[in-house]
């Protein structure tokens, strides 16, 4: 597989390179067979070999090939890596009791707190975050780890049936983050609460002192407003939850327990507006952290292999640089102006092409001062 397959689409240059090959070929023949008597053309045209000419051309090519290839990055197998988890510890908690389908925030309470959630995570590169659900009961979604993709993986299947108890015991929600750190190292945590609130629990005052023991910081972000809204009820499409009396529940935030939770461990309280949660809300709250290693994940990595292509295709230019189509030939300082000469003599006397040694040639380039213009027009013509 290629990493970058795209590039693949240079190789339609190649036949296109070759053809233009062919074609200057054939248009250098004609202009050759053009402007050189078909007598004088091997002693004119020397050196040429058109297989060693065709010979780099071809060998310029498949380096061409294996620059691209390399230049599209394949890969071929796998190789493990262990990749060490370092970051601080935040706990994320999301109410998902029927409460949260109110509509006083759009589009309803559970999903503006799923969406708030993605937005902290993404701000929160590299930290160690966990993912808890509450209602009547608390579970611990996903443990800490590093892995960002698993925990927005894990909120998509946030809803208000992921666990049947109803209501918002956060008092429990305490208790199973109590026993989530209770097997790691020693270190200090943060736990951010997206909840529309929940009823005073006498025993939350010694849950709290508990948690501050352990080193959490809470974080309660309330969910709704004030006034509160009606619950649609998931169960009757057009109509709204109702208690036992048959009456229409409204819904809002409360929010004593939220600032009580918050305050008691040295926490903030905020409300969730309609812009994105902002890192900088818990900053503060980060700052306190402090980062915590932990044992290293293993990571799948395709293996490079653009090396064996671009190596073949130095290989192969530096063997076409070799290769020339013309090689050179031995010349002495006094070769251009004798080529020059016979040249000339050519043109002039036929009686020069039939030299068959250059002593013959020699001879002749004495005698030639006796011919007259007639004889030598008329040579010129015979041509």
């Amino acid at each position: 597989m290629f990493q970058h397959t795209e590039y693949l689409w240079f190789l339609f240059a190649v036949p296109l390179l070759a053809g233009l090959k062919l074609w200057m070929d054939a248009r250098g023949q004609r202009v050759v067979r053009e402007f050189t008597a078909p007598r004088l053309r091997e002693s004119l045209i020397v050196g040429v070999s058109p297989w060693r000419s065709w010979l780099a051309m071809a060998l310029y090519l498949l380096a061409l090939v294996g620059f691209i290839v390399a230049l599209a990055q394949p890969q071929w197998g796998e190789e493990r890596l262990a990749v060490p988890e370092r970051g601080r510890n935040i706990f994320i908690a999301i109410d998902t009791s029927r409460s949260m389908l109110a509509r006083d925030v759009v589009p309803d309470r559970l999903t503006r707190a799923k969406l708030a959630v993605q937005d902290l995570v993404e701000q929160l590169p590299g930290e160690r975050i966990g993912l808890l659900a509450v209602a009547g009961r608390s579970y611990l979604q996903a443990p800490l780890t590093t892995d960002h993709s698993a925990i927005l993986e894990s909120l998509q299947s946030f809803d208000h049936t992921i666990i049947e108890w109803g209501g918002s015991d956060l008092n429990d929600l305490m208790e199973v983050t109590l026993r989530a750190i209770k097997k790691l190292p020693s270190s200090n945590y943060a736990l951010v609460i997206f909840s529309d609130g929940g009823d005073p629990d006498a025993r939350l005052t010694e849950k709290i002192q508990q948690i501050t023991k352990n080193k959490i910081v809470v974080v309660a972000v309330g969910v709704g407003t004030e006034a509160g809204a009606i619950i649609p009820d998931p169960e009757q499409p057009g109509d709204y939850v109702r208690d036992a009396q048959g009456n229409v529940v409204k819904t809002k935030l409360e929010t004593g327990v939220l600032q009580q939770l918050a305050s008691g461990t040295g926490g903030r309280f905020v409300k969730l507006g309609t812009q994105p949660l902002n890192k900088e809300v818990i900053q503060p709250i980060l700052d306190r952290l402090k980062e915590q290693d932990s044992a290293s994940r293993q990571k799948t990595k395709p293996i490079e292999r653009f090396a064996w292509p671009l190596g073949a295709g130095i290989v192969l230019l530096m063997i076409a640089w070799l290769i020339r189509p013309s090689p050179p030939q031995r010349r002495t300082g006094f070769g251009l102006p004798i080529g020059a000469s016979l040249l000339l003599l050519a043109t002039v006397h036929p009686a020069a092409t039939a030299a068959e040694s250059p002593g013959q040639l020699a001879a002749y380039s004495k005698d030639s001062s006796d011919v007259s213009p007639a004889e030598a027009k008329a040579a010129f013509d015979h041509k």
